[in-house]
């Protein structure tokens, strides 16, 4: 009798060892699809993996245009490991990715119109983000069709390179500090852009 308790109680520890360490697993591999870039953690609610509310759609249009980034710079950076103007660039799109993500996460707390004018704020960085991180992609392949496998061009890529610099400059006006969101909540105003150098 001792011998089939003691087996009882082994048994429970080891069920419930296997439970928590399946649910620890499925926590971090949400937590990891959660991420808008791969490499930078994120802190959104899990959540919004599954909630229909402006936060986690926004969240959602954030993670995959920053995800279309990131494969663009990867492939960049496997195919064309010279061409690091190309990378920074695609690096610099998935920056601005996860600052918008760590703001996305500041405004869920608060509640009504300051709410909503946040989350505006915040569609519409979402919103250039997405037209720069296309213009990103567009060039990047342009890119590559000018280039053969030897690394020789065979096109002219100034139109390729221009468009680089056109989504450069418009990612260099995305960034707002939270803080500006935050103090649009508060006070109702419109966030003020902020450029960076």
């Amino acid at each position: 009798m001792i011998r089939l308790l003691q087996f009882a109680a082994i048994l429970l520890a080891v069920t419930v060892a296997a439970t928590l360490l399946s649910i620890a697993v499925v926590v971090r591999m949400l937590r990891r699809r959660m991420r808008p870039v791969p490499h930078l953690a994120s802190s959104a609610p899990l959540r919004w993996l599954v909630t229909s509310s402006a936060s986690a759609r926004l969240h959602r249009r954030l993670r995959a245009t920053a995800r279309a980034s990131v494969v663009t710079t990867e492939r960049i950076r496997s195919s064309f490991p010279d061409a690091t103007n190309l990378v920074e660039v695609g690096e610099a799109l998935g920056f601005e990715a996860s600052r918008i993500e760590r703001a996305l996460v500041e405004v869920e707390p608060m509640t009504g119109s300051h709410r909503r004018e946040a989350i505006q704020a915040l569609d519409a960085r979402v919103r250039k983000l997405d037209a720069s991180t296309e213009r990103y992609c567009h060039a990047v392949d342009d890119w590559s069709d000018a280039v053969d496998a030897h690394g020789k061009r065979q096109l002219d890529v100034d139109d390729a390179l221009r468009s680089i610099e056109e989504a450069t400059r418009t990612l260099r006006q995305l960034h707002v500090p939270s803080d500006d969101l935050l103090t649009a909540g508060t006070n109702g105003a419109a966030p003020r852009s902020s450029s960076r150098s």
